[in-house]
């Protein structure tokens, strides 16, 4: 098997390496790390300890890769913050942020400020905690392929169950995460594949979350960024799903796996509901979402991911992606409004 593997990468003239996976029983292609810079756009609001985290572990695991790390301080105004970020000013660039949240506005300003000399934007939320050394790596390999949009990762809770592992656009409404609650690991401390292996593999998806998510910063560049009239919820799959449009592909890293200390430092807030932003997400992706998820299977649940669905969705005929002749590598007219911030 892993000489028809290799033939076929040949043939295809990927730069893709195939070995033995022994710890999920199969097979796994590697692609040479990048030598360009990445950027890491990390936004916060107080809550020093889940930063403190956060980027401990990213200078743990990072090794020697070129990075340069941006945390964007939304008006914190907690002493322990305030002291953190002034003892870090020497390793990361702190960039101030007023107003009302919009995470859309705020990443698309961090980028047009620091990102004209960088390869790769990584954006990442605050209470992300990396654990093994190689995932910057990895994730960045995927996205450095020509035909690769945007790649994430697989996210979980402290108890070790899964948060992420792609996005179904269409599942519970207007989108949610694939694998949600489910344990990512068997009683033993093994790896569980999840359905059709779905939970352990780098499968392509429509879309992943912007809590942890690569890009090469000329894919983001040519779609002009998040849309900052979606402020707070469905940012990062309104620009998966613009990426994809665009002709790229869209891709989830099973191996690669980091906690997630969900919506931490905004849980406080009270603004974690985000009405307006899935009425305009579900407007404008109305026929998309009519369609169906072409990355989902549609006789499985459109209420709990890659579960089996009624007897009923078993009668949905399969979707297709459209053939890759067809898709377009050049970046689409946007068919909404101009976003505020030009990125050039």
């Amino acid at each position: 098997m892993v000489r028809a593997i290799a033939g076929h990468l040949r043939r295809s003239r990927s730069t893709g390496s195939v070995g033995v996976n022994d710890q999920e029983h199969g097979f796994m292609v590697t692609y040479p790390r990048p030598a360009g810079s990445i950027l890491i756009i990390v936004p916060t609001r107080n809550r020093a300890d889940l930063l403190r985290t956060c980027l401990d572990s990213v200078w743990r695991t990072c090794g020697d890769l070129r990075i340069d790390i941006v945390v964007i301080d939304h008006q914190s105004d907690e002493t322990d913050t305030t002291t953190y970020l002034d003892s870090i000013k020497g390793r990361v660039e702190i960039m101030p942020y007023s107003g009302a949240f919009n995470f859309a506005r705020m990443n698309n300003v961090a980028f047009e400020r620091f990102g004209r000399d960088h390869d790769f934007v990584l954006f990442m939320n605050n209470d992300i905690e990396a654990i093994e050394p190689g995932w910057l790596g990895r994730i960045a390999s995927l996205a450095a392929r020509e035909e690769i949009g945007i790649v994430g990762a697989n996210l979980i809770y402290a108890d070790r169950r899964i948060q992420h592992s792609g996005v179904v656009v269409g599942l519970s409404g207007a989108a949610d995460h694939a694998h949600r609650y489910e344990q990512l690991e068997d009683f033993d401390g093994n790896r569980r594949p999840g359905r059709d292996h779905s939970l352990a593999s780098t499968r392509e998806y429509s879309a992943v979350t912007a809590a942890c998510m690569i890009m090469r910063c000329e894919v983001f560049r040519a779609v002009q960024g998040f849309d900052e009239e979606l402020a707070i919820g469905f940012n990062d799959t309104d620009l998966c799903l613009r990426v994809r449009e665009s002709g790229y592909r869209i891709l989830n890293d099973g191996r690669t796996v980091l906690y997630h200390h969900e919506s931490a430092t905004r849980a406080r807030s009270g603004e974690l509901d985000h009405p307006r932003d899935t009425a305009l997400f579900v407007s404008r992706w109305r026929s998309f979402l009519a369609a169906g998820d072409p990355a989902y299977n549609p006789q499985l649940s459109q209420v709990t991911a890659h579960r089996p669905g009624t007897l009923r969705d078993a009668r949905f005929p399969a979707r297709v992606w459209f053939p890759r002749s067809e898709r377009r590598r050049s970046p689409v007219t946007p068919r909404h409004a101009p976003r505020p911030t030009v990125l050039s």
